[in-house]
């Protein structure tokens, strides 16, 4: 795959990557295993081992998270119920008191100090909302709170819930709509390797990132389904030259924005820029 992936970095996204569509169905194979594993190498080695991730490596994790936050003088009991407010209110906006409400925890200063606290030990990423004038995070609106790592999320999901089984998130990971948060997760944490991103609250709804580069920012879509509802891009709408991420091998225009492949645009960015055009 060292080839298509060459040049599918080197390549405009608007252009035309050599060979790329006869290699998508095996990429997306790839991109599913790793909502899977994600980017733990004992997560990847038992699951091409085995076809399944064993319960000691998910508890390697959780006993890593559970370790740091110890170590900062903080609290298990409040670990758990910060994480179950998170998996709560996934993929939607929330505010510091808004995500209290779920937990025993009084003050929302203390739900922010362990949200930042898991982010600054790669648990969790905190996305802002944009200021489109200042190109800058809206530090008064609400956020979105993802994990950085599908496998993170497979993890805490167990520690919530010791009930769920690898079988079960495999089977539910066939279902797009199951599989949307993961992906979006994925794409923002991607997003984040390279440039500052933020999420889009507008009048017509919501964008899911926009990517800053320079002085202007991308308003970037996600859509892990087979149709795509007018309904649900009026937003991106807005912009010219959005893009919209999809299953599909096909790069299509839906005036004024792109429509590119999900897994493309992934392997494009990791070149550390986004070129467009």
């Amino acid at each position: 795959m060292k080839a298509i992936c060459s040049r599918i970095i080197k390549t405009p996204l608007l252009g035309e990557a050599s060979g790329y569509r006869q290699k998508h169905e095996r990429l997306s194979e790839l991109f599913l295993e790793y909502l899977l594993h994600g980017g733990y190498l004992p997560a990847i080695t038992d699951y091409h081992l085995n076809k399944t991730i064993s319960r000691g490596v998910i508890n390697i994790y959780l006993q890593w998270i559970i370790g740091d936050i110890l170590k900062h003088n903080k609290s298990e009991n409040y670990l758990f119920e910060i994480l179950k407010g998170v998996k709560a209110t996934y993929n939607s906006q929330v505010s510091w008191n808004n995500l209290a409400k779920y937990l025993s925890i009084e003050h929302h200063k203390t739900v922010s100090d362990y949200c930042y606290l898991l982010e600054s030990i790669h648990v969790l990423y905190i996305q802002e909302a944009l200021l489109e004038h200042k190109l800058s995070g809206a530090p008064k609106k609400n956020r979105k709170i993802y994990f950085r790592d599908p496998f993170i999320d497979h993890s805490v999901s167990n520690y919530l819930n010791p009930k769920i089984s690898f079988a079960d998130i495999l089977t539910h990971m066939r279902d797009n709509e199951f599989a949307a948060s993961y992906v979006e997760a994925v794409a923002v944490d991607h997003c984040k390797r390279w440039a500052p991103t933020y999420y889009i609250k507008g009048v017509k709804g919501e964008v899911d990132i926009a990517l800053v580069q320079g002085d202007k920012f991308y308003p970037i879509e996600i859509k892990w389904a087979n149709k795509i509802r007018p309904e649900e891009i009026k937003q991106i709408q807005r912009y010219k030259d959005g893009i919209i991420l999809t299953k599909s091998p096909e790069h299509k225009t839906l005036v004024p924005n792109h429509i590119i492949p999900l897994v493309r645009f992934l392997i494009h960015i990791s070149g550390g820029v986004l070129n467009v055009m």
